[in-house]
């Protein structure tokens, strides 16, 4: 917010427009603060058709396969290494979490598009690819056919050999499926290290938390 009315004092004339969970989370506070003249919600930011120029289109699945189509993956290049955003959203809604509001139902890139946008990557000079979303393990639930997580993990490798690394990010330890546990197993370019959000301890606590995982 102090962000905010400081680019409007410094630039009174500028349109300014506003996005992100915490928009998402509270639209009326955002959209009556007098230095904004739009919000845009999460599902329309990376679309700029879709920021006022034109009237929003509400047809669920058109929005549905914009979110897919790849503004959503492109990956920040930080000299050998790129993250790849291939899942978005959450469909799990677990005790005191935001995230099922802020950022909707759990949505994947298809994995021809990964697959390309990994291509770019490695022919730009990146040599390591991290995998990340959300809700990583629930990759694949909304396309077609029995894709997961793992299935894209082997395919990638397997598809782009001149990658030299994979590593993904933050998993939940309920939903890892066998492929991608095989895939740590046999594949020596994906990197052997799990991040895995627990998030206590206690059995009971985590019963509170609507987590589907135990101690």
């Amino acid at each position: 917010r102090q962000q905010l009315r400081k680019t409007r004092k410094h630039n009174p004339e500028a349109y300014i427009m506003a996005t992100g969970c915490a928009v998402e989370i509270n639209q009326s506070a955002w959209n009556n603060m007098p230095e904004v003249d739009k919000i845009i919600p999460n599902k329309n930011k990376l679309n700029p058709s879709l920021w006022g120029l034109k009237p929003e289109i509400n047809d669920e699945l058109a929005i549905k396969e914009d979110a897919k189509h790849l503004q959503t993956i492109k990956g920040n290049k930080e000299k050998t290494r790129a993250f790849i955003r291939i899942q978005n959203g959450c469909n799990h809604s677990c005790t005191f979490c935001i995230i099922t509001v802020a950022r909707g139902d759990s949505m994947s890139v298809p994995s021809g598009i990964v697959i390309n946008e990994i291509k770019k990557t490695v022919c730009s000079g990146i040599e390591e690819v991290i995998l990340t979303g959300v809700d990583l393990t629930s990759y694949g639930e909304d396309l077609p056919g029995k894709s997961n997580l793992g299935k894209l993990v082997k395919k990638i490798l397997k598809l782009v050999p001149e990658l030299k690394r994979l590593r993904i990010s933050s998993l939940d330890a309920a939903e890892i499926d066998e492929d991608l546990m095989e895939a740590f197993k046999n594949e020596e370019r994906l990197m052997p290290h799990l991040h895995l959000s627990l998030q206590s301890h206690d059995n009971l606590i985590l019963k509170r938390m609507k987590r589907r995982h135990n101690a």
